[in-house]
């Protein structure tokens, strides 16, 4: 069983399906829709496409609050500010900020696997960045542990 994943960038928005040893089945990039409605749609269409996976992961530029439901900010795609994400997608759809994402996976996969306490910074559209202490995600007081304001 594989999730379908995408990665919202300033730029391109990338897709994958990725099975739970993280190998990817299926990928693709594409240019960052245009507008808001333009990317629920997108997604909405991404889903359909992939019945078969078992949840949905997004990858945000910006603070996702996961009580509000909603971005509080974000340097890459100003038009997703204050709006939310979940929609009716027919599965579990899970949204993190991309620096966090990013650390995630090398926590998971890549050159922090086994280590407990590490940062990382990420560089795209943007300047983000992660930290994770005892193997967990710090997401601090106001959501923005980790973060470069530049």
């Amino acid at each position: 069983m594989a999730d379908l994943v995408f990665d919202l960038g300033g730029t391109t928005v990338k897709q994958a399906l990725v099975n739970s040893s993280g190998e990817l089945s299926f990928k693709k990039v594409q240019s960052t829709p245009r507008n808001y409605l333009d990317l629920l749609d997108y997604l909405e269409k991404a889903s359909h496409n992939h019945q078969a996976a078992r949840a949905i992961g997004l990858s945000v530029p910006g603070i996702y609050n996961q009580v509000k439901k909603i971005l509080t900010g974000s340097s890459a795609i100003s038009y997703i500010i204050g709006k939310s994400l979940v929609v009716d997608l027919q599965k579990p759809v899970f949204i993190e900020n991309d620096g966090n994402c990013a650390l995630l996976g090398e926590l998971w996969l890549g050159s922090a696997k086994g280590i407990q306490n590490v940062a990382m910074y990420v560089i795209g559209s943007a300047v983000g960045g992660a930290i994770a202490i005892q193997g967990n995600i710090l997401h601090g007081a106001n959501l923005n542990a980790g973060k470069l304001w530049l």
